[in-house]
């Protein structure tokens, strides 16, 4: 009855079946064939829309049986929108009703860039297939390029413009823009490139048209709100009544009305922005809830009444709902409902005149606990620490996939080594392959990791996850844990590839500690971690038109390291390893074989290391020599090898781990974890 809804319908019944299923049997299977499908709908689409509008851009071949584009037309734009600002956005609050703050102001940027996207869809008069990749704050589709869709896409840039300030004053920003250009299926390189782009010459990679419209979105960000500046004449003028003012408890800003948060326990009351309270709202209701609802227009008040709260975005409104409350409704209409986190989205439907669908959010599960009536509530930061420990700590995580920039423009072109140097082959990617990868990265960190953190649900808050990052907060080593599960199982998931990487940061602070504050110490710890090993590397192309056989050398950060204690810990070689002496040390100080003031020791030793005084070898020769007794001797010794020639063997599981020169920096952080871990013991 209504084709819309069943194409749209069909899109995710045909993604619940066929992501898994490669795309070709006679080719390496690096695409699905549900991504293929919808690549090859989406440029249908755009050939067959740009036709109607420029007949004369194509020409009938007779040996073909089809038709030709000709020189000169770009029928397709690619289409980049992106939200920037996101981490001050989420981060800068106070730590009053932190928990709940960072998981609405998270989820609320999940579904701004959703809510775009649907409304771009309409807009436009295009399907769903059209979407290549959206995740993380950034989106790219497929649309024809004709004057009506350039016209109407510049028209919804000018009204999200116009929304964002009046709702945010600058501190985030959407950036919207495209570029044109053509495939040449008849004229391949043989690197690879046939595709051509709007003002460039000759062929170019698929890898450089993305980066193009990347670069191109970017500049945006350079020029924020220039068409409301121009048509303001008032832009720059003093706005608000002046005088004094109130305060938001969360943001700090100074603002005419605020509302009042509904207390819980024995909480103080607060007031805030009514778009932070909003926020705060959405953080408290996505307890337990299964589904989300879209709509253009405001639905009916009984199907109001049973969500769990609903909120409009861009003149459009979303109904979050739990399982009880969605039983109760008997229709909705002229919708998009969203079955979270579940492929079985077609079970229990409100009739049929509503897309149905799913998606995936990460950290759908949050930790609770009851407030004093019994009702189910998030917990705070608070109460994700361990009451009892001796040592309590709050660990912040920051957490994301190294050169994903350079995995989508790059990571399809094929090497070998000639010479000993590592030669470019060819670029096999497509935007099929691309489309692929992105669903599976956003599988994992949208998808999986909720399994992964349902072993640390208690302890651990998942703020956000999805598209290749994580950001998390719990108890120090409950957090820890959780960060090396993520690593370990996200190996696994891409067959232990080198190039597919994560780096990790992770700060402790004190629970009441400022979290926009605690959230930059992790993201520094994050970013020392992606500066962690560089390596050099030699780049030569021998089937280049000119420099045949020229050599480059890069100097790449191999990064793929966690970043905790102030250290860097590689994944790859030292994690396993300083694990086993954290606990070795652990053991031995719990058994009085050793003391807190030899660890102190290991850093005195460290620091003079950082500082290239050699006099740390005789010094720690001597140190070791004066902790020995009759009741440590296999303690010391073992802790003598891992000095003098940076070997460490765990005896249990029969691993002998070969340090090097790293050995001290190692030892340095295991000791701090050991000292730390038997701080942290129950009182």
């Amino acid at each position: 009855n209504n084709y819309n809804v069943f194409i749209e319908s069909l899109y995710y019944l045909l993604k619940k079946y066929t992501w898994c299923i490669p795309a070709s049997t006679q080719d390496y299977p690096d695409s699905s064939l549900f991504e293929h499908s919808k690549m090859v709908a989406a440029f249908a689409d755009c050939l067959f829309s740009y036709y109607k509008e420029n007949p004369d851009a194509f020409e009938y071949k007779e040996d073909k049986f089809r038709l030709k584009l000709k020189e000169g037309y770009y029928p397709i734009i690619l289409l980049c929108a992106d939200i920037s600002g996101i981490q001050n956005f989420i981060y800068n609050i106070t730590s009053k009703k932190a928990a709940k703050s960072l998981k609405g102001r998270s989820f609320y940027l999940q579904i701004l860039m959703e809510t775009i996207t649907n409304e771009l869809l309409v807009r436009t008069d295009s399907y769903r297939s059209s979407i290549v990749y959206s995740s993380g704050g950034k989106m790219f589709m497929l649309l024809p390029n004709t004057e009506t869709i350039k016209e109407k896409v510049s028209t919804y840039r000018k009204d999200i413009e116009k929304w964002i300030w009046e709702n945010f004053h600058g501190s985030i920003y959407v950036s919207i823009d495209y570029v044109p250009f053509a495939y040449d299926m008849e004229n391949r390189s043989q690197e690879g490139k046939n595709i051509l782009i709007d003002e460039k010459n000759g062929y170019q990679f698929l890898g450089d048209l993305w980066k193009a419209v990347v670069d191109k979105t970017a500049l945006w960000k350079n020029k924020k709100f220039k068409p409301l500046v121009l048509e303001c004449t008032n832009f720059f003028e003093p706005f608000g009544n002046g005088g004094k003012t109130e305060v938001c408890t969360i943001t700090g800003i100074e603002v005419d009305k605020l509302e009042a948060i509904e207390k819980e326990d024995d909480e103080e009351e607060i007031k805030v922005l009514p778009i932070v309270k909003e926020q705060i709202e959405i953080g408290r209701n996505l307890v337990n809830h299964k589904y989300l609802v879209y709509s253009k227009e405001k639905l009916p008040q009984n199907i109001y009444n049973q969500s769990s709260y609903s909120f409009n975005i861009l003149k459009s409104w979303w109904y979050i709902f739990d399982e009880t409350g969605y039983n109760k409704v008997s229709s909705i209409d002229n919708a998009i409902i969203y079955k979270e986190n579940d492929f079985d989205f077609l079970n229990y439907k409100k009739g049929d005149k509503s897309v149905y669908a799913f998606r995936f959010y990460g950290g759908n599960q949050v930790p609770t606990t009851k407030d004093k009536n019994g009702n189910l509530r998030i917990k705070t930061f608070e109460e994700l620490v361990d009451k009892d420990a001796g040592f309590k700590r709050l660990a912040i995580l920051r957490m994301d996939v190294d050169n994903l920039g350079q995995l989508f423009t790059s990571g399809f072109k094929e090497y070998e080594f000639y010479n000993s140097n590592c030669v470019f082959k060819k670029d096999s990617s497509n935007f099929s392959k691309l489309a692929t990868l992105s669903f599976l990265l956003d599988l994992f960190f949208s998808g999986y990791l909720n399994e992964i953190h349902k072993k640390y649900l208690d302890k651990v808050m998942v703020i956000y996850s999805g598209g290749d990052d994580v950001f998390a907060v719990g108890d120090w080593q409950a957090t820890i844990d959780f960060a090396k599960d993520i690593r370990n199982e996200f190996r696994e998931f891409v067959c232990k590839r080198e190039d597919l990487s994560l780096s990790a940061g992770i700060s402790l602070v004190d629970e009441k500690f400022p979290i926009s504050k605690a959230a930059d110490l992790a993201g520094e710890a994050e970013d020392q971690a992606k500066s962690f090993g560089k390596i050099s590397i030699k780049f030569c192309n021998l089937n280049a038109n000119s420099n045949d056989g020229l050599t480059i050398k890069k100097s790449i950060k191999k990064k793929n390291a966690l970043n905790i204690f102030g250290q860097n810990v590689s994944w790859e070689k030292e994690i396993e390893a300083t694990c086993d002496i954290m606990n070795f040390l652990y053991n031995a100080l719990k058994e009085q074989k050793i003391s807190k003031g030899l660890l102190q020791k290991f850093f005195v030793f460290w620091e003079l290391k950082k500082k290239n005084q050699l006099n740390w070898y005789w010094h720690s020769a001597y140190t070791l020599a004066r902790h020995k007794n009759k009741n440590n001797e296999e303690v010391i010794e073992k802790l003598k090898t891992l000095l003098t020639i940076g070997k460490f063997t765990n005896n249990q599981k029969n691993i002998e781990y070969t340090l090097c020169d790293r050995n001290l920096d190692i030892l340095a952080v295991a000791s701090r974890w050991a000292e730390l871990k038997l701080r942290s013991e129950k009182q």
